[in-house]
């Protein structure tokens, strides 16, 4: 599952020049709360971070920790479509409900 990082957050809406409330209208969300993310009071479930990611223009690993590193380093290897497809492949496996039985 992903994790939102706060700085990568902070920073990709910096970079987008937009405000805290303009990113929040965005996503149907609230300033506060992208305060609360971009300070990491709070972390957002995935289809959120879905939604920032969509708001920002980027993928979702664009804005999560990157304990994935070494996968995204072989991702960026490959040639412009088949890095697409892997991407759209595994933010169709992060936003899944998961299949596992409780």
């Amino acid at each position: 599952m992903p994790t939102l990082s706060p700085a990568r957050l902070r920073a990709a809406r910096a970079q987008a020049g937009l405000t805290q409330r303009q990113l929040a209208g965005r996503c149907g969300m609230t300033a506060t709360a992208v305060c609360n993310w971009e300070t990491g009071r709070v972390s957002p479930v995935p289809r959120i971070i879905g939604l920032l990611a969509m708001a920002l223009d980027l993928a979702i690993p664009d804005l999560c920790e990157s304990e994935h590193d070494e996968l995204f380093e072989l991702l960026d290897e490959l040639d412009e479509s088949r890095r697409r497809r892997a991407l759209d492949h595994l933010t169709r496996e992060v936003a899944a409900p998961s299949r596992e039985a409780c």
